[in-house]
């Protein structure tokens, strides 16, 4: 039996505190605050089901993620198909010597964050991506990312359905 997502807490903050330089007393400093603080289970929306954690290796510099052929920790298929992705979670290994580019599968590709994304990334940079319900249905035409780069790099992947 396949497992499910009970919750998920998703907390992201970026603070920046500004120094305008007009005088010498703290008065003209002014802080910039973007924050997001979000829970989700299987009833709230959008609903969140299941979930993938795995490294992902390239093997001569390419690898294809295959949302319909991931196995959750316990070794059992996840049924994605006909769900979406709501938040992924992307951080290349530290021994990585070159960056990895994830887009939009060549054969059933899917649209992650549109039809011809991509993104680089390179060991000590993340990438976290909440895309509430504006991903598509991963589907037998919508379910492959592909991963390139110059040899035998990974990636950690966290992947969040419903």
């Amino acid at each position: 039996m396949a497992s499910s997502a009970k919750s998920v807490s998703l907390k992201m903050i970026l603070e920046v505190i500004e120094d305008l330089g007009l005088s010498s007393v703290d008065d003209d400093k002014i802080t910039h605050k973007h924050s997001l603080d979000e829970r989700f289970s299987a009833y709230s929306t959008p609903d969140i089901e299941l979930v993938y954690e795995g490294t992902v290796a390239l093997t001569d510099g390419s690898a294809t993620i295959d949302l319909t052929d991931l196995s959750d920790k316990g070794g059992n298929t996840i049924a994605s198909t006909g769900k979406k992705v709501r938040i992924i979670s992307v951080i290349p290994t530290s021994t990585n010597t070159g960056a990895i580019t994830l887009s939009t599968g060549a054969s059933n590709g899917y649209g992650l964050k549109g039809a011809g994304w991509s993104e680089s990334l390179s060991a000590g940079q993340d990438m976290l991506f909440y895309a509430n319900t504006k991903t598509p249905d991963i589907a037998t035409d919508a379910k492959t990312i592909d991963l390139s780069g110059t040899a035998v790099e990974s990636i950690d992947l966290l992947i969040v359905f419903g």
